[in-house]
């Protein structure tokens, strides 16, 4: 199954047109609760998932997934999102924004999640971290994602998944750019100095998710070398013809039930020997969902004496381990070799799953233990509060 996660504001409804093409719209799915997940998708007729959402959708699905994003530099997604309001009347806080009741330092303090985190929220999905819970994000970027890129580098990255992913050319339109009037843009000239300056302490850990990110997408670069650069210059030769075939307006609003269609004219470029190469070239070697983890399981009982729980890695058909820690040092490695017959019934791929490791010592502090997987810093998510240890 492709995941598409949807960062807000970093060029995620130009994808959606190139995803509505590539997938069709009928086989698109987004995002909703679970159970309906898992229905729609067992159905069969589901090829594609995108949203807003966390990462984490395999463990809905009980399967392996080929996640994909895009990231922005976390200043200007943060100021779009703010501006956005400007524009589309069913932003979460228009009316406190465009009536000036909430100032830009004002949303990035709304209660829960901060806007400047929002790249790391997204990408750590539920997993906390054992140290720093940016370590979940970090992780998952560089570990679960098939394809990652930047919206300031657009065409290497969607050239990128769409070779990660085997798809077509994946030709666009832009559309949702948003236009201010000149009152509003003078305004955000001055919010940007003031995020890039008094401000700028809000988004580290943004910062820290999007640099990891360049770096992902600069090394895949130079490791595809001088064939992706060709590629490049046939993909760029054709969104240049392309544009200046495109009648719509950037601004045009793109909702996400409709197809996103290729103007007419464009049927010549389709036929050109430079997509017929850019489309060989793309589809030599996607990924499979076996090329990356796919972590799920829960810690279910910590007391004094032990932990006890299950995990697994969905794309791998071996048991996995985990590493206990007492008070952030490793005391530890537990084979998940134990059989758990009520998580394969739950549609799991295996019942040989589960943990238990009794401690020499008790711990003064059950809260001290914590349990990752293998041998990441990602840890476990407890179910509920401490109890005994199953035998």
């Amino acid at each position: 199954m492709d995941v598409f996660l949807h960062i807000p504001k970093a060029s995620g409804t130009t994808v959606r047109t190139i995803i509505s093409r590539e997938y069709g719209v009928a086989s698109t799915f987004y995002y909703e609760p679970e159970a309906y997940l898992r229905s729609r998708v067992n159905q069969g007729s589901v090829r594609l998932i995108t949203g807003h959402m966390r990462y984490g959708v395999h463990r809905a699905l009980h399967q392996p997934c080929r996640y994909f994003t895009i990231l922005r530099d976390p200043i200007d997604r943060t100021l779009s999102d703010y501006f956005y309001a400007h524009v589309y009347p069913l932003h979460r806080f228009r009316e406190e924004i465009v009536s000036g009741s909430m100032s830009f330092a004002d949303f990035l303090s709304v209660q829960g999640v901060s806007p400047a985190l929002a790249m790391t929220y997204f990408l750590g999905g539920e997993f906390e971290g054992l140290n720093d819970p940016l370590e979940p994000a970090l992780y998952n970027l560089k570990n679960c994602f098939v394809s990652v890129g930047t919206s300031e580098r657009f065409d290497e990255s969607i050239l990128l998944i769409a070779r990660d992913l085997g798809w077509r050319p994946p030709l666009y339109l832009r559309r949702n750019v948003a236009r201010l009037d000149d009152g509003v843009r003078d305004h955000r000239r001055l919010v940007d100095e003031e995020a890039r300056g008094s401000l700028s302490s809000y988004f580290g850990s943004d910062y820290e998710v999007y640099t990891a990110a360049d770096e992902l997408l600069s090394d895949r670069v130079h490791e595809l070398g001088e064939r992706f650069q060709k590629a490049l210059e046939d993909y760029q030769e054709l969104q240049e013809a392309l544009s200046r075939l495109d009648t719509g307006n950037t601004s045009d609003t793109y909702t996400l039930d409709q197809d996103a269609p290729l103007p007419a004219a464009a049927a010549d470029l389709l036929q050109s020997a430079s997509y017929k190469a850019l489309a060989e070239y793309l589809n030599e070697a996607p990924a499979k969902d076996t090329d990356r983890v796919s972590f799920v399981g829960f810690l279910e009982a910590r007391s004094a004496n032990g932990v006890a729980g299950w995990a697994m890695d969905l794309s791998r058909s071996e048991p996995i381990n985990v590493t206990v820690y007492k008070a952030g040092r490793p005391i530890a490695t537990v084979p998940c070799d134990r059989r758990r017959p009520d998580v394969a019934a739950a549609g799991y791929p295996s019942d040989i799953c589960g943990f238990n490791l009794q401690l020499d010592a008790p711990a003064d502090d059950p809260e001290e233990l914590a349990v990752c997987f293998a041998d990441t810093p990602v840890q476990l998510t407890a179910t509920g509060a401490a109890r005994k240890p199953r035998d």
